[in-house]
């Protein structure tokens, strides 16, 4: 039997922060905005500082235009004003902050509209071929000839404060990095860039070729920090040294460090008993001490830590283990998986293994998923001696978030694993496509294994292949005075308990009519946490319920 809940969230409100409209935030006067949009255009005739080429292709460019004025003045008229507006619309604003000359590349389309009405001056048709070949050709050559090395010098693509060097850093690295050495980044967009110049200088590039064994011991993770960037880790070297841990050893690469931090590998967790419970979070460098395995996997430290795939379009794994020395007895194993899956095409799928079984799929994944969140439930039978939970995720490169890459869009950032025995929230009869809403996760304590039922109303669908009887078994300690409690199923109101005192229990069995197709249970709350009464300051979750069992059994 297996269950699944989907949380849903909230939908990402795409607004600038604050720290996107301080850095445009600058203003300039309008003489000086206006030097630059004429400076800045002058990009459009050509991309360097070459008077003569620029000389020429203006007077083409004139030349254009006026052919256009003779022949189809409209069309003139709305080449020019799709280059003037945006350009107006800059001028007006007045905004230098990341202002350059990239802002004006849309105004090369009309351009080149406008250049190639020139041809019609031509004195046969002929000749426009070896025109548009001329036009080709001496910009190429002067490419060559001249700004050779403005393209593919080591530091052609230098900046003085960011981490642009991405060639020598890439050589550098390549001499450092050991194979098979564990390796993670604080930031994944200079990763991509290096890694193009990394798969040119070694056979296997470190960054993407990242694996784990169950059976390795203790190592060093090698961590890689472009210009005093740690993530989410800390803003200083101090405050990443306190997140982290001991740090065996730290080498500059150009204006980028890699530190080595020693990770002593902690023993598989073992149930010795249940109730039980799991949590892991992906945290640097948490991660490495407490997966059994991986391939093709990495972390990113910012959100709390998240497991990310290092490549696109290609399988990437992790896997957890846990031991189980429990006195035999079915068990309940519900599992919250917290993830994200934004990309067009990605795929995250979960599965739990038990000993050497076949794997059990729990739960698939596919974007653009909204959700952030899986809480799904199976019931173990037999004993086992080992439960091994598994990801393999695929990125697709169809949904880019920085230049060339997107692998943080489809990202794990870690679980809960509660196991109670068995016949307390699990479902006997077989049911399929069961769905739970406003229904909180198990919990237990010293003595009590609880669920909250949320308000204002609890939910479970299912569906059931052909009509069949049933019964619901709900237990529960009401917590808030004057509470009412109705359970309705299929449209038929089954119990209503009103006027309910704190501390009064209820043991109710109800007999369900299951009809072929689509069923629901409907559990309404009148009083919940941060709804009509508040006893729970601190606790977000709107409790109205202590629940203690809840399940369908057949009668």
């Amino acid at each position: 039997m297996q269950v699944w809940h989907v949380r849903q969230v909230r939908p990402y409100a795409f607004l600038p922060s604050q720290t996107t409209l301080s850095i445009f935030a600058f203003k300039a006067g309008y003489d000086e905005i206006g030097q630059l949009i004429t400076s800045y255009s002058a990009s459009v005739l050509w991309s360097h500082d070459d008077l003569s080429l620029r000389l020429g292709f203006g007077a083409l460019l004139v030349a254009g235009g006026w052919v256009m004025a003779r022949k189809v003045p409209r069309e003139l008229a709305a080449c020019l004003l799709v280059c003037l507006i945006p350009a107006l619309v800059l001028f007006l604003m007045r905004k230098t902050a990341y202002f350059s000359p990239r802002h004006f590349l849309y105004m090369t389309i009309p351009a080149a509209i406008i250049v190639g009405h020139v041809a019609r001056l031509l004195p046969r048709e002929g000749l426009a071929i070896p025109l548009a070949a001329a036009l080709a050709a001496i910009p190429a050559g002067v490419l060559f000839l001249q700004h050779y090395g403005d393209y593919y010098e080591d530091t052609s693509y230098h900046h003085s404060v960011f981490v642009t060097d991405f060639k020598p850093m890439a050589r550098e690295l390549a001499g450092i990095l050991r194979p098979g050495e564990v390796l993670a980044a604080s930031d994944h967009g200079t990763v991509n860039a290096i890694s193009w110049y990394l798969d040119q200088f070694t056979a296997v590039n470190p960054f993407r070729e990242q694996n784990l064994s169950e059976e390795r011991g203790d190592y060093e993770l090698a961590f890689f920090t472009p210009y005093q960037t740690w993530g989410h880790l800390g803003r200083t070297e101090e405050e990443f040294a306190a997140a982290v841990g001991p740090i065996a050893a730290s080498q500059p690469v150009l204006n980028a460090t890699l530190y080595r931090l020693p990770i002593k590998r902690e023993p598989t967790p073992r149930v010795e008993a249940v109730p039980y419970h799991l949590r892991r979070r992906n945290e640097l460098p948490d991660f490495y001490r407490q997966v059994a395995a991986f391939s093709g996997m990495t972390i990113s430290p910012y959100w709390g830590g998240e497991a990310i795939a290092t490549r696109n379009n290609s399988p990437s794994r992790l896997e957890y283990r846990l031991d189980n020395a429990a006195p035999a007895g079915p068990q309940q194993l519900q599992f919250i998986l917290e993830y994200k899956n934004q990309g067009q095409g990605s795929r995250m799928a979960y599965a739990v293994r038990f000993d050497d079984e076949p794997p059990v799929p729990l739960f698939t994944s596919l974007g653009p998923d909204p959700t952030e969140a899986a809480m799904v439930s199976i019931v173990r039978e037999a004993p086992y001696k080992t439960m091994r939970l598994s990801l393999e995720t695929v990125c697709a490169d169809q949904t880019a978030r920085y230049p060339g890459g997107n692998l943080e869009t489809a990202a794990f950032r870690g679980f809960d694993l509660e196991i109670v025995p068995a016949g307390r929230f699990d479902f006997t009869p077989v049911v399929r496509h069961l769905r739970e809403q406003n229904l909180g996760k198990i919990e237990h304590g010293v003595a009590n294994v609880w669920r909250w039922g949320l308000g204002p109303t609890s939910a479970m669908t299912f569906e059931l292949d052909k009509p069949q009887a049933l019964i619901l078994e709900f237990d529960f300690d009401n917590t808030i005075d004057g509470q009412t409690v109705a359970v309705a199923a299929n449209g038929q109101l089954l119990e209503n308990l009103s006027g309910l005192g704190v501390g009064e229990t209820r043991r109710l069995r109800l007999p369900i009519a299951g009809r072929a197709g689509a069923n629901d249970v409907l559990i309404a709350y009148s009083h919940w946490n941060h709804g009509t009464v508040t006893f729970a300051e601190t606790d977000v979750r709107p409790m109205a319920l202590f629940i203690r069992r809840l399940r369908l059994v057949a009668p």
